[in-house]
């Protein structure tokens, strides 16, 4: 029989690391915390939409040819971008420069090397997320505007007409 004397010891907490330092079991505690959270926030978004709902515009008609079709919110700053690019420059502002965004996006955690996790210390990940924020917030919004004062125009043909 070996002599149970010249076994290795069980390691020990170091710096006060050990079981009773800081330690939250995962189930239920943590776990818990994230259903609660979580659950708040799909009782506040089903408040919203019951309160807030979508309303359905009139009816489709294939005869209408005045209709001024709008892609879904999502793509509206793509649909801005795209009145940039007139003509046979529409591929450029189509599928060039998004392309070109996205895999610059995509590689930016590569290219960014830093050890520092703070946006204020990442100064060319930051720059860049915050550039193309802004940018598409921008593009969305013009895309908005654009289109309300084009429905507006088409509503009222000759409240900017002089005698």
């Amino acid at each position: 029989m070996k002599d149970l004397r010249k076994l290795p010891k069980p390691p020990r907490p170091v710096d006060g690391l050990g079981p009773d330092h800081g330690y939250e079991p995962f189930f239920p505690n943590f776990l818990l915390k994230e259903w609660i959270v979580g659950a708040v926030f799909l009782l506040a978004f089903i408040l919203w939409i019951a309160f807030n709902p979508v309303t359905l515009g009139s009816a489709a008609n294939p005869n209408d040819v005045s209709y001024i079709p709008m892609p879904d919110w999502y793509f509206n700053f793509l649909y801005q971008f795209l009145k940039y690019f007139p003509g046979g420059d529409m591929a450029v502002g189509v599928v060039l420069i998004p392309a070109i965004s996205i895999v610059l996006l995509t590689f930016l955690p590569w290219l960014d090397t830093s050890p520092h996790r703070h946006p204020w210390r990442r100064p060319m990940a930051t720059v860049a997320m915050v550039l193309t924020l802004v940018l598409v917030i921008w593009l969305t919004n013009e895309a908005s505007i654009q289109h309300a004062a084009e429905l507006y125009a088409q509503a009222h043909p000759y409240a900017h007409s002089h005698p």
